[in-house]
């Protein structure tokens, strides 16, 4: 059961992130190259007549260290959008906001 829920979760506003992530030179920067996420992802997605809104969490690694990614999106006729999408160093506090200069849609 716990597969499919991580299943469900790793769709298409995950995918929209992942794709957000690996093209910026911040995350590059800050976590390195050859990035890798971790496996579980964290979140929910809410389903509505018209849409949907999610809000998801997960790890990620790459050749100078780890981050956490936090994803929020909006559904609407069927094309992901992200909202906002955060990026926090392994044991810093400084959040970066990798849509300052991008819009990104699916």
């Amino acid at each position: 059961m716990i597969c499919g829920i991580l299943l469900l979760i790793k769709g298409e506003l995950y995918d929209l992130s992942i794709k957000e992530i690996k093209n910026n030179p911040k995350v590059i920067e800050l976590v390195g190259d050859n990035l890798k996420p971790e496996l579980i992802v964290f979140g929910e997605i809410h389903y509505r007549d018209s849409g949907a809104e999610g809000r998801l969490n997960y790890t990620i690694k790459g050749s100078k260290g780890e981050a956490r990614v936090y994803v929020y999106g909006v559904k609407v006729l069927d094309r992901w959008e992200l909202k906002e999408l955060w990026l926090v160093e392994e044991g810093k506090d400084q959040k970066f906001d990798l849509l300052e200069n991008s819009k990104s849609n699916l």
